[in-house]
């Protein structure tokens, strides 16, 4: 019975009817059901390079993220992830940038990169590596995402001084430290000296004050620190004033990288006190103190002619007045006879255009006691002093002074050298020779312009240099060559110099 219900056709049929049913409403079940459940995906960037700190001071930096891509989902189907970085466009490029998914999880690690630019402007900035799925029909898609920061820093020193502010009176001398901070990954050379002294009130006697530094050269390691004495002299007769003195600092070979801190002095000067017992009330005489200091002046000269007139002591000392500048002259020579003043002259003798730093240590002298006697041998006009390229050079004021010499760095030293050598050269081709940036280069190609040391000319597209053609280029390098070896510091403020407005 059972087996002939098999084999009736209406039964065969209807089974047939209700398993092509049965397929036609469950086929597309599966597509709504993967679409109303998409993937699970999470962007995770490895710990160690979410943040990063750059130095781009004096070259790109290359930032790298590396990280992995979990997906999670229900159903088994091909589906693809497009992996991309969103944030500042420093040209990033990221691996895999696309991947597929034909399992029920899948984790894929990626890495991402960019460079850079040298001196790119400081700031805090923030991105985001975006995993994106887009459904088979591109009608619903979804974005996980994991963010990262990156702090540029351009400047590879910080400058701070203390204190930025004086209150100071005439005749006083102060001291302020100046403070530099190394931010850069290589040790730097870091060039400082005085710069204009300017003051809103134009005081008459700024030219008569004094402002040097301790030093005028300063290597930092990486990181470190170091400071500076800025010395300060205010003439004993003077009135009030403001100044302002800045201390500018710049790194070797750089220019381009240079601070300046100005230091704000107010000087209050002290007025001449009237005579004790009161100024005068309504039965008094109120006595002007200017006028009483010259009603005194007089009153001495009038009796000094006197007693002169009339005494035989009163002739001796017009005698000594009248040749007392004579003999003065005439003693000049025993400025010498001061044993340290002696053999500074000597050395300055022996080596004529030597700097303040050179005299102080090859004769082990302090600063404060080598400033005091050059200055007694400049005033009693046993030495003369230029100022050549930033130095002070002392001279026997008996011997001829060579002309003003122009003093180049390094960098432009070894840029005259290259294009002797090699003529034509472009300025790309000299910065990858000489190691640095077209920026740097491009700036001491134009001092060289400047100085008639080099010229340039276009052909086509391209800028080619070349060294100025004369001869007394070739003795003038040798020069700069010698004094650049032998001279590791410059001292521009070593010795108390005038700084006028």
């Amino acid at each position: 019975m059972g087996r002939s219900s098999y084999r009736n056709p209406a039964v065969v049929v209807s089974a047939l009817v209700m398993v092509m049913l049965g397929l036609a409403l469950l086929g597309p079940a599966g597509p709504i059901l993967a679409e109303d459940l998409p993937p699970t995906i999470v962007v995770d960037i490895n710990d160690g390079y979410t943040s990063h700190t750059v130095d781009v001071s004096f070259d790109s930096v290359r930032v790298t993220l590396i990280g992995t891509v979990e997906v999670d989902r229900q159903y088994v189907k091909p589906e693809t992830i497009d992996l991309t970085v969103e944030g500042t466009d420093w040209g990033w490029t990221i691996s895999p940038n696309t991947f597929d998914i034909t399992g029920l999880e899948k984790a894929v690690d990626f890495t991402a990169f960019a460079s850079i630019p040298i001196m790119f402007a400081e700031g805090t900035y923030t991105g985001h590596v975006v995993a994106t799925w887009t459904d088979s029909i591109g009608e619903n898609s979804i974005d996980a995402s994991d963010e990262f920061h990156v702090i540029v820093d351009n400047n590879p020193f910080y400058l701070t001084a203390n204190p930025v502010y004086i209150l100071m009176e005439p005749g006083q001398t102060r001291q302020v430290s100046v403070t530099i901070e190394d931010n850069s990954p290589r040790g730097l050379t870091y060039l400082c000296q005085v710069g204009k002294v300017t003051s809103p009130d134009k005081p008459g006697w700024l030219e008569r004050a004094l402002f040097w530094l301790d030093s005028n050269t300063l290597h930092l390691s990486p990181g470190a620190s170091g400071s500076l004495t800025l010395e300060i002299v205010i003439p004993q007769d003077v009135s009030n004033g403001m100044l302002d003195v800045p201390v500018v600092v710049s790194v070797e070979d750089h220019p381009e990288h240079a601070e300046q801190m100005n230091i704000r002095v107010n000087v209050q000067g002290v007025p001449i006190a009237p005579p004790g017992g009161g100024g005068g009330g309504e039965d008094g005489i109120a006595i002007d103190p200017v006028l009483l200091f010259w009603i005194s002046i007089a009153a001495i000269a009038i009796g000094l002619v006197g007693f002169l007139g009339f005494t035989e002591v009163g002739m001796l000392a017009v005698f000594w007045t009248l040749l007392l500048p004579l003999f003065t002259r005439l003693r000049r020579k025993e400025v010498l006879n001061q044993f340290t003043r002696g053999e500074i002259f000597g050395f300055i003798k022996a080596n004529p255009g030597v700097h303040l730093t050179a005299i102080k240590e090859n004769l082990g002298l302090a600063n404060g006691v080598l400033a005091y006697h050059l200055k007694v041998l400049v005033r009693e006009e046993f030495l003369i002093v230029r100022r050549e390229g930033g130095f002070k050079r002392f001279y026997p004021r008996d011997m001829k002074v060579p002309r003003k010499r122009i003093h180049f760095t390094r960098l432009q030293l070894d840029i005259v050298e290259k294009l002797s050598l090699h003529p034509g050269l472009t300025q790309a081709a000299l910065a990858r020779m000489l190691g640095e940036s077209k920026q740097v280069i491009n700036y001491n190609i134009s001092v060289l312009i400047a100085a008639e040391v080099v010229r340039v000319e276009r052909e086509g597209g391209k800028t080619l240099c070349y060294v100025t053609d004369g001869s007394s280029i070739k003795p003038q390098m040798a020069e700069l060559v010698e004094e650049d070896e032998a001279e590791d510091v410059e001292p521009t403020g070593g010795f108390p110099s005038q700084m006028k407005i």
